[in-house]
């Protein structure tokens, strides 16, 4: 017999909020350290949802696993950024939305929007995205837990700002659908499926989850000096409208050779010598709560 929930809570949430997640499913905690996709192949069977609580780290990773599975998520935003959640909104409010969610969970009222999965492999491991790839010093700012406890959204542009004296791009190159477009080394970059990253601090412009295709924005070295990265960096709110950066569009597959820096989700992958990955249109399921009125 089908069960109704399986919540995966990855943050401290209310009392108030816990036991009502209770009420409606099974509540799992993820233990420090432990992997979320492998918590949910032990526990995730025989749920008709799975919801994620916690942030986007927690939301990608919940969603990476449900779509191999076919299972709807709801995404219960409580981390700095949301990028998850927030894509499928026109004026996000995080209060409000984890209101609406907790209300939809207990007395039904869900619209489903199917998102874009990045399908990815690097150095022979394969994992699966729904918000992009982190490249760079992007990657870097993964690297935030205990700045996240200071700053909140802002760890990630002041871990991005703290790397760039040590940080050394190496020559590498990027092909777009069977075309090299770039050689040549990069500060930052970010294969992007959702609008914002970085805690919800850097927007680019067009890039929708929905649309069966990803954006590459990237930040050559030759575009910018180093000492003008720290202004650059913490400045980024509408990034592919910036002159320094390069934006690519219309991204279905792409390939990185080369040793760089890669994250995803959250979490920080380390240099990597080689990336290739596809984007598959509309394979995650992420149910929005229809008593937001402004759903997109």
């Amino acid at each position: 017999m089908e069960r109704r929930y399986l919540a995966i809570v990855n943050k401290e949430i209310p009392q108030e909020d816990l036991e009502r997640l209770k009420r409606i499913g099974e509540v799992v905690r993820v233990p420090e350290g432990e992997s979320i996709v492998e918590l949910l192949e032990r526990y995730g069977d025989g749920y008709s949802g799975i919801v994620s609580v916690g942030g986007d780290g927690t939301a990608g990773k919940v969603m990476w696993y449900a779509a191999g599975k076919d299972i709807p998520v709801v995404a219960i935003p409580y981390g700095t950024g949301n990028d998850i959640p927030s894509s499928a909104v026109r004026n996000f409010d995080k209060e409000e939305y984890i209101k609406c969610c907790f209300d939809a969970l207990e007395n039904g009222g869900f619209t489903e929007q199917k998102y874009d999965v990045i399908e990815f492999e690097a150095d022979g491991r394969k994992y699966r995205s729904v918000v992009g790839l982190h490249l760079g010093l992007f990657a870097n700012a993964c690297k935030t837990e205990r700045l996240k406890k200071l700053f909140g959204s802002g760890a990630y542009i002041v871990r991005g700002v703290a790397d760039i004296i040590s940080y050394r791009p190496k020559p590498i190159t990027i092909k777009v659908n069977g075309e090299q477009v770039y050689q040549g080394g990069i500060w930052a970059g970010q294969v992007a499926n959702t609008p914002t990253t970085g805690g919800g601090r850097v927007y680019m412009d067009g890039v929708d989850p929905r649309d069966g295709e990803l954006t590459l924005v990237y930040l050559p070295v030759e575009n910018v000096r180093r000492r003008e990265l720290p202004g650059l960096i913490s400045d980024l709110t509408d990034m592919v409208n910036l002159e320094q950066v390069e934006v690519v569009r219309g991204v279905r597959e792409f390939e990185i050779d080369g040793k760089v820096t890669l994250g995803y989700c959250g979490e920080y992958l380390g240099p990597v010598e080689h990336v290739s990955g596809r984007v598959i249109p509309r394979a995650a399921k992420l149910c929005v709560p229809y008593n937001i009125y402004n759903t997109l």
